[in-house]
């Protein structure tokens, strides 16, 4: 009797590690097969378009988005937006419209805190 219990056992392991190799085995296949789907889908990201349709857009100017894999795609339908040039960051006069002072330098701007700019017969402030 206790042969045919050893026997019985012995199968019934042999058939649990059977069904649970094919489930592991099924699992693995699955996950594979994802995989390389979603890597097939970001390869075939080309465009600002395509992107935004399956990632969300970066909160940039000008619109931007981004694949997991960190490709980025810029909107090529923002507007430029000019920034205004100022006579300080440019220094110089070009933006006057003066001809005679076009492309001369700005004269140094007075500083209080310097004694030599300070002008001995103005009033105090």
């Amino acid at each position: 009797m206790k042969f045919k219990i050893a026997t019985f056992l012995t199968l019934l392991a042999i058939l649990a590690a059977t069904i649970f190799n094919s489930i592991l085995l099924i699992v693995l296949y699955q996950f594979l097969i994802n995989q390389a789907a979603k890597t097939t889908k970001e390869n075939d990201i080309n465009s600002f378009a395509e992107c935004a349709a399956r990632y969300p857009v970066l909160e940039k100017y000008p619109a931007q988005c981004q694949t997991p894999d960190g490709r980025t795609f810029t909107n090529p339908d923002s507007p430029l937006i000019p920034m205004p040039v100022s006579e300080e960051a440019t220094g110089s006069a070009s933006q006057s419209g003066n001809p005679e002072i076009e492309g001369q330098p700005l004269p140094p701007k007075e500083d209080p805190t310097i004694p030599s700019q300070v002008d001995p017969t103005a009033p105090a402030r």
